[in-house]
């Protein structure tokens, strides 16, 4: 019975989640014509909405931890990423942010037509140079108009005790735009596995570090001291 009710609650949310993404995506065609903040506020909309969708059918809630180290600048935001919760999230923590992320996602109907007007930096993953480069240029030219970059260093969503090398190119954005580091860890693939139909109920935990100063940091040494801490702090919360 317990396993009948996660599903059903489960299923509920998927439908809402899903008329979510329907609804938002018949209103893209005119963002083009809003204001940047207009359609940052459409943006958060979307991610509270389902956070609270979230709640009412899987009683999943969650709890922000280290909200002091929130900087009023613009920063490199490097978190690992085990669901769609951090997309959720980020929104409602950091005002003007955007995604470097795979340009496949703009390509999913409904959804990919919202997410193009977070303006991301789509990359294409197979080419390694290339996507180094468009990282840094489009990269710097967004922080220097005051919009933080979102990275997910293991590249895609991994299981909640799993662990993988993480990729270079927050740390490389971040010192060649000699901004700071702003890191974030979560246990939200312990209520929203990846892969997984069922949502359980629980707290989401995210976790909020100080930043790094990446002034004299190798790009090298920026993503070791946010494996570490990240890793580390991962640990901490329950999983």
């Amino acid at each position: 019975m317990k396993t009948l009710g996660l599903t059903l609650r489960s299923a509920v949310f998927w439908l809402g989640f899903a008329l979510s993404i329907l609804v938002y995506s018949l209103i893209s065609p005119l963002q083009f014509l809003f204001s940047e903040a207009l359609n940052r506020k459409i943006v958060r909309s979307w991610g509270s909405v389902n956070l609270w969708w979230l709640k009412v059918t899987c009683n999943l809630t969650y709890q922000v931890r280290g909200q002091e180290h929130l900087p009023q600048r613009p920063v490199v935001i490097i978190s690992n990423h085990q669901s769609t919760f951090e997309t959720l999230i980020i929104p409602q923590l950091v005002d003007r942010v955007t995604w470097v992320l795979k340009r496949e996602l703009l390509m999913i109907p409904f959804f990919g037509w919202g997410l193009v007007h977070t303006k991301p930096i789509a990359i294409n993953r197979k080419d390694g140079r290339s996507s180094v480069a468009q990282i840094k240029q489009l990269g710097k030219e967004k922080l220097d108009d005051g919009i933080s970059i979102a990275i997910f260093p293991e590249g895609t969503r991994i299981g909640a005790t799993e662990k993988v090398p993480y990729k270079i190119g927050g740390g490389i954005l971040a010192t060649y735009a000699q901004v700071p580091v702003l890191l974030m860890a979560h246990n939200s693939g312990v209520f929203w596995p990846r892969h997984s139909f069922i949502k359980y109920p629980g707290v989401v935990t995210l976790s909020i570090g100080p930043v790094i100063d990446t002034t004299n940091l190798t790009a090298n040494a920026v993503t070791e001291q946010a494996q570490a801490w990240i890793e580390a702090e991962r640990q901490r919360l329950p999983h």
